[in-house]
């Protein structure tokens, strides 16, 4: 029934505010009884889904513009929005690197994680010594670094504690391998050898020259 309730709301408020064309600020009047709605709503599971109230407040919002128009005196308020928009270009770019290095961090690989790590630390610090008048900057900087360990220790909880035992260098059951079991130092050490066998023209990307019988 809460669902039913929340889609009425949505239906009789479009209906309202429709036929009146907004004459009297009718779409002020739904949004508000949306908002105020959100916390039964919430309590009894009746969102369709959980931005429900925050996008159809956009929705009846974009409505009433639509039929009373722009007002001169409001440029302030456009101003703030457009001044607002690099900071959600920074978010977003944000969260989509934190989520490229949560969904690097499932793959299980380390090299290729580190390494990456390694680099971004690198051009942390680049920025911090080079642009010291940008203190701005460098707080953003930090704050971004500070969330690494925390999706790290996320994706740790939501694999049940593998990926910290990936890194740590233990199997699923917790015992430590050992590097030399795994083969990869000969292999290391052989592809430098063939580097300095062939320095400029090299023997391909990850192959390497089998000495033949």
């Amino acid at each position: 029934m809460a669902k039913v309730y929340a889609l009425l709301i949505v239906a009789i408020g479009l209906y309202y505010v429709i036929k009146s064309k907004n004459k009297n600020h009718e779409v002020l009047y739904v949004a508000a009884y949306i908002v105020g709605s959100e916390v039964l709503l919430r309590t009894t599971q009746g969102n369709p889904f959980h931005e429900y109230g925050r996008y159809f407040v956009l929705l009846f919002v974009l409505i009433g513009l639509y039929y009373s128009g722009f007002s001169k005196r409001a440029y302030p308020y456009w101003l703030f929005l457009l001044f607002l928009i690099p900071s959600i270009l920074i978010a977003i770019n944000s969260l989509l690197f934190s989520f490229i290095y949560y969904r690097g961090l499932l793959t299980f690989s380390r090299g290729g994680m580190i390494t990456a790590i390694a680099m971004v630390v690198l051009l942390v610090f680049f920025i911090l010594f080079n642009y010291k008048k940008y203190l701005p900057v460098k707080l953003k900087l930090v704050v971004v670094s500070l969330v690494f360990p925390l999706i790290f220790i996320l994706g740790s909880c939501q694999t049940d504690g593998l990926l910290f035992k990936r890194y740590n260098n233990q199997n699923p059951s917790g015992l430590y391998k050992s590097y030399e079991t795994e083969g990869r130092k000969d292999i290391a050490l052989d592809e430098i050898n063939q580097f300095t066998k062939n320095p400029i023209m090299g023997v391909g990307v990850g192959k390497k020259k089998k000495p033949e019988a």
